[in-house]
């Protein structure tokens, strides 16, 4: 899927000009954001991508970077959730529904556009086999004194989400490791009230934090 991403963003420069963007993928898709910088920076090495567009920044928005952690924290969870409720007698139900409206979107009622993304997902699949892995190899960092010219990184999460700060904490570690010094520093945010889809608990919010970060970064 990094791929079709790549070709959307050589498509976008063709046809509408455009040579710089902002990148922001939530949940799976930050996922394929992040494979997609890893597979421009690879190209960069033998000039390949030397005309693509330049990415500006990388949003991940309640993006893990370990899908079978996050599908087992989401089970943790709701055992524990389960276990909370279980003097008051709920249906199975309703302690699900509850637990999404904890967990998943705290919003009074589920988004239209929720729902319906929902309902139109088919087959469902099954990303936990996906681990983040470092941008660079380590002995491509080891062999080239060339420092990476990396995007800024913001790491958005919702404090009740259930891809936990467990979940997130390891993105900087990812990203310094292809440093050859060592260095990176991820900005993180963790939106209070807010679960897994932020963008509808509490987009004012979401949005003012991510044209922040997206006009910082393209600052001199």
């Amino acid at each position: 899927m990094s791929k079709d991403l790549g070709e959307l963003v050589r498509h976008l420069k063709e046809a509408w000009n455009v040579h710089k963007f902002h990148l922001l993928g939530h949940s799976l898709g930050g996922a394929i954001g992040f494979e997609f910088l890893k597979d421009q920076i690879l190209a960069s090495q033998d000039g390949s991508s030397e005309h693509d567009p330049q990415c500006l920044s990388l949003v991940l928005s309640n993006a893990s970077t370990n899908f079978q952690l996050s599908s087992s924290e989401q089970v943790r969870l709701f055992q524990e959730f389960q276990l909370q409720h279980s003097q008051t007698k709920m249906q199975e139900k309703s302690v699900s529904n509850q637990f999404f409206e904890t967990h998943i979107c705290r919003t009074p009622t589920k988004p239209a556009e929720l729902e319906l993304a929902l309902s139109r997902r088919g087959i469902e699949w099954s990303a936990n086999e996906y681990t983040a892995m470092p941008l660079v190899p380590a002995s491509l960092v080891a062999a080239n004194e060339t420092t990476y010219l990396l995007p800024p990184v913001l790491v958005v999460r919702g404090l009740h989400d259930f891809v936990t700060e467990t979940c997130t904490r390891g993105w900087n570690d990812i990203f310094a490791s292809s440093m050859k010094d060592g260095h990176f520093q991820v900005k993180e945010v963790i939106l209070e009230d807010c679960a897994h889809y932020p963008h509808f608990e509490r987009p004012e919010r979401y949005a003012c934090e991510i044209e922040q970060f997206c006009s910082n970064s393209e600052s001199p």
